[in-house]
């Protein structure tokens, strides 16, 4: 729980800087902000399986 607060925090501060930095530290900023913030959960799988295709 701890952890997550910092990593929030962390994020909110460099996305801070980064919209008050030129360009190119700003990209490098926001590539560190991914590190921060948590992964997103894993894409579920397609629910319908797909057809096969016909054969000619």
């Amino acid at each position: 729980m701890l952890d997550d607060e910092f990593n929030r925090q962390r994020a909110k501060i460099l996305r801070d800087l980064a919209e008050q930095a030129d360009p190119f530290i700003r990209r490098r900023l926001l590539l560190l902000v991914e590190r921060y913030e948590p992964a997103p959960p894993p894409a579920p799988n397609d629910p319908q399986p797909a057809r096969p295709r016909k054969r000619r």
